[in-house]
């Protein structure tokens, strides 16, 4: 169920010629940036109307490109054929990409070479190669940390960020270094997503979240097990309940209780019913939004990841970490007969996009949370208090919400839910999310909606009492704020304040990272949250009367756009 409100308007629009870019993606402040076939990057600055200001050169053709504001880097896949006629894919950083003056580009490969010491002056292009031993398929990379991850096949790599200072020239630059850890997966991944320490990883049929964190030592299982034995706990057979927990003591030895994490306490066992119950609703959730049409199904035991050391140095860091699941996904498959087999792979579902996003909160008594220590985990850290997890099928998004506190808790995992669903009213090809409103690309236009992502958080933070302090309800609908016909349109980026859609010419095709784009681009100016709060308190002031429903939803949307103005 969607409420539709037309409350949600743009300041203004513009169209903008292209010259049939390969790749799109924003950088800070308003920067559009275009990869040309040309093997170049153009520069737009959106907050100046949209025209192009300056480019920078690339060594080969890209094939996906993004920006990350640690670092202000640009990172790109880009192909090149061999002399067999194969194409090779390398992955490349491209820093001082916004010096104006032109210089010849300076090429160093990550981790092996460091910049000369008789370089001075302004900054000039630099680009970094990195030096990987597979093909890589798809990167990714982590705003705050500019940990970089890339998949080949079925196997993650991550490259950690640095800012190193040259012994001589005491000259600061960015490097990167191989952690020496790859992460083995169950599907080959289409998209990436990383966050902290927590990665997303989508293809066609699966989706699998999880996150790569410290864990205990054997240290601590045995010291827990000593407190059990001092308490003289013994086994009681009782008629009114089972106690697992108190026959798995019973029943495992020292030896067998130390493979098991401390964390992995209470068990819970779901009958096959139970797992296929929660597998086709939108997860066992105390917001009550359920999907009984869900497209997912109970995910696979091989569904699995496994850390492998590449090297030596890597084994320590390795073995202080561990997997936690977070989110298993896959999309049901019906059995079919030969008759129907044709018709029905037409009209499959399959996964369209994925959004990773963390949500901090504003810290102002000056302390943090304790966490371990993560060595992919940035210095905001301890200000992490959720993730948002927004996973988009052909006509259908299903926003996922994980709270760090529960992370901790692996028992409590059971209760991270979907926040809700959101029902498109055409297939998607592409989603952004800004800080209040989800955007969707779809078939036949673009689709605002308003977000969920900060009632579980905000609920959960004050205590909400209903007189004092008041939080809407989670399982209201979702609004559909706008809906605007653009037709031909492929791609959509976001910048701060700024929506681009790219257009693509009839007959060109599009991939997850591709986008073909003939003549031109759409440029869209957004309204800055506050004067979309006092629209929505408008709206609902002239159906205060005529449909107290609506009054009553849009209260509640607009107090909430203002509270989560906290998280950042």
């Amino acid at each position: 169920m969607v409420r539709v409100i037309s409350v949600h308007h743009f300041v203004s629009q513009d169209i903008h010629t292209c010259e049939d870019p390969v790749a799109a993606t924003t950088a800070p402040p308003d920067y559009l940036l275009l990869a040309l076939p040309q093997h170049v990057v153009e520069v737009r600055d959106l907050a100046k109307g949209g025209n192009a200001i300056f480019s920078f050169p690339t060594v080969d053709q890209v094939h996906q490109m993004l920006h990350c504001c640690n670092g202000n880097y640009v990172a790109t896949l880009e192909l090149k054929q061999n002399r067999q006629g194969k194409e090779c894919t390398h992955a490349r950083i491209y820093a001082n990409w916004d010096a104006t003056i032109q210089q010849p580009m300076r090429a160093r490969i990550a981790g092996r070479v460091t910049p000369s010491s008789a370089q001075s002056g302004p900054p000039s292009l630099e680009m970094i190669e990195l030096p990987i031993k597979r093909t890589p398929n798809v990167i990714a990379c982590c705003q705050l940390e500019g940990n970089l991850l890339m998949a080949s096949h079925k196997t993650l790599m991550m490259y950690h960020f640095h800012v190193r200072t040259h012994d001589i020239s005491r000259l600061r630059f960015i490097d990167f270094e191989e952690s020496g850890v790859c992460v083995e997966l169950s599907f080959s991944p289409t998209w990436l997503a990383v966050a902290e320490d927590i990665i997303a990883c989508m293809s066609q049929e699966n989706v699998h979240v999880f996150r790569l964190g410290a864990g205990g030592t054997v240290d601590r299982w045995k010291n827990e097990e000593q407190c059990l034995e001092k308490k003289g706990e013994k086994n009681v057979s009782s008629d009114s309940h089972i106690d697992w927990d108190e026959i798995l003591r019973g029943e495992l030895k020292s030896s067998t209780r130390a493979k098991l994490h401390s964390n992995s306490f209470p068990l819970t066992v779901d009958l096959p019913t139970i797992a296929a119950e929660r597998a086709n609703s939108c997860s066992s959730s105390p917001s009550g939004v359920v999907q009984r049409n869900s497209p997912f199904q109970v995910a696979p035991p091989d569904m699995n990841v496994i850390v492998r050391c590449a090297s030596p140095s890597a084994t320590p860091w390795a073995a202080k970490n561990e997997v936690l699941h977070l989110l298993q996904l896959q999309m049901a498959t019906t059995q079919l007969t030969s008759s129907t087999k044709q018709m029905f792979s037409s009209s499959c579902d399959e996964f369209r996009c994925l959004i990773l996003k963390p949500m901090y909160i504003k810290n102002t008594e000056g302390d943090s949370n304790e966490y371990p220590v993560v060595i992919m985990a940035s210095n905001h850290y301890g200000e992490l208090v959720s993730v948002i997890c927004l996973v988009v099928t052909q006509q259908e998004g299903y926003l996922y919400h994980f709270k760090m506190q529960d992370l901790q808790e692996p028992s409590k995992l059971q209760h991270a839910a979907c926040v809700t669903v959101y029902p498109f009213t055409a297939p998607v090809s592409a989603v952004v999310m800004e800080r209040f409103v989800l955007h969707a690309l779809t078939e036949t236009g673009l689709e605002t909606y308003t977000l969920r992502t900060g009632h579980h958080l905000i609920g959960a933070l004050d205590p909400v009492n209903n007189i004092n302090n008041a939080c809407p309800p989670v399982d209201d609908p979702v609004c559909l704020v706008g809906l605007r016909p653009f037709l031909g349109v492929e791609h959509v980026v976001v910048a701060n304040s700024h929506l681009v859609l790219l257009a693509c010419s009839e007959g060109s095709s599009s991939s997850i990272h591709i986008v073909e784009v003939d003549g031109h681009c759409i440029h869209l100016v957004c309204h800055p949250p506050a004067d979309l709060y006092t629209d929505i308190l408008s709206v609902g002031s002239a159906h205060r009367w005529s449909s107290p429903t609506t009054y009553c939803h849009l209260l509640c949307e607009g107090p909430y756009h203002s509270s989560n103005s906290t998280l950042h």
